[in-house]
């Protein structure tokens, strides 16, 4: 999984050679470079509104945490476009994972400040939109397997 230092890197590196001095895959990267500066700028703003909390746990672990505006839950941001929203209850556990997100080809770190934004000012609206996947736990499940055993 790329970092932004990985992506600032890539995106520098590119930018101080000039396309007619690669070749082959490296011309294509230069041809695709708008959707680099996109993505670039894209964490850059992620990054110029995550709290220094939610900074450090992104780019350590991938995700960050926000609270709901109307219910005060918490929600576990995900890197990632899809299925990329997980709730959880009072008690830490993981209830579902949400599926929202800005429509057209949008840069990563825009679909995850857009998140980020919808549940902490708009959680109704967003959780009104949102497509839910429960979330299967084997622990809770495991009475239900004991009783009436594997097929």
């Amino acid at each position: 999984m790329a970092t932004l230092r990985d992506i600032v890197r890539d995106f520098l590196s590119l930018r101080s050679r000039s396309a007619r001095d690669l070749s082959g895959d490296r011309l294509m990267a230069a041809v695709h470079c708008p959707r680099r500066e996109a993505e670039l700028r894209g964490a850059q703003l992620l990054s110029e509104h995550l709290s220094r909390e939610q900074r450090s746990e992104y780019e350590r672990r991938g995700y960050f945490h926000v609270t709901g505006s109307d219910t005060g839950k918490r929600y576990r941001i995900l890197r990632g476009q899809q299925m990329n929203v997980e709730e959880f209850d009072e008690h830490g556990r993981r209830v579902c994972v949400l599926c929202f997100m800005p429509e057209g080809g949008v840069p990563l770190g825009d679909v995850l400040l857009a998140q980020k934004v919808a549940l902490e000012l708009f959680e109704a609206d967003a959780l009104r939109v949102a497509n839910r996947s429960p979330i299967w736990d084997a622990e809770r499940s495991l009475p239900f397997v004991r009783r009436y055993g594997r097929r």
